[in-house]
């Protein structure tokens, strides 16, 4: 996908280049170009027919694009009826119009194409900080189990891990569907979060009363649960959050 991306973004600037600089070779050489200029679009077209193509082999929704394209074909030969009649100056505007919607398909397809692998970075993001929470999940469970707190303090501390885990479950089925759902993915993460949260207070309160189990780390060479961070993992949540919700400008389209 990424390689198709590029392709596609490749080819923009050619085209974009191409309708540009044809347009001002048509109108500075005189009518004897504008045939050339329209060989240029038609090939324009076809090179848009074919990335849509591609991109709907893949699974992308390309049905803007190839209406575009056919908006494009439409006007095209509307400069090939003018070329005909010798309407020079309409020939060849109603070629660059084609020239644009061809160039605005492929844009519509590369947009979508920027959009999936997007996606599928942030997913990635969000499987791999749902493994680090749940090594996070273990590592309490193992300073717990090994920590000189009651019984009834290490059951509270099991049980809202045990629901942490649980989100997080949901999470990675969220993830995994065949439309993966992002939203509700990072529902559960923070839902997974505030258990974990809510499994240190009650550890660190249980330290309160009994210090002789303030330090894992010396006793057992462990972690130290009260200094789990969850605010890293949250910030970072945000982050591919906002990558997800990035949007490229939309394509705006010409009407004669």
């Amino acid at each position: 996908m990424p390689k198709t991306k590029t392709i596609g973004l490749v080819l923009v600037a050619i085209l974009a280049t191409a309708a540009v600089g044809n347009f001002v070779y048509a109108q500075s050489s005189g009518a004897s170009k504008v045939p050339d200029y329209i060989i240029v679009a038609e090939k324009a077209r076809d090179q848009a027919r074919e990335l849509v193509g591609l991109a709907a082999s893949k699974g992308v929704n390309a049905t803007r694009a190839y209406a575009l394209i056919e908006k494009g074909s439409a006007v095209l030969e509307e400069a090939k009826s003018h070329m005909a009649n010798n309407e020079t100056a309409r020939a060849v505007a109603k070629t660059h119009l084609a020239m644009e919607y061809f160039t605005n398909a492929i844009r519509a397809v590369d947009h979508t194409f920027v959009q999936e692998i997007r996606k599928d970075e942030t997913i990635k993001g969000l499987m791999n900080l749902i493994t680090r929470l749940e090594s996070r999940i273990q590592t309490i469970r193992d300073g717990i189990a090994q920590s000189n707190v009651s019984q009834t303090v290490k059951d509270e501390v099991n049980t809202h891990l045990d629901e942490a885990h649980r989100h997080l479950n949901l999470a990675k089925t969220a993830l995994t569907q065949v439309q993966p759902d992002i939203k509700t993915a990072a529902k559960e993460i923070r839902s997974a979060n505030n258990e974990i949260q809510q499994a240190i207070k009650t550890y660190r309160e249980a330290l309160g009363e009994r210090p002789a189990a303030a330090n894992l780390r010396e006793k057992h060479g462990r972690d130290n649960v009260r200094g789990l961070d969850y605010r890293v993992d949250m910030k970072e949540l945000d982050s591919l959050l906002k990558n997800v919700h990035k949007d490229s400008k939309g394509i705006r389209e010409r009407h004669d």
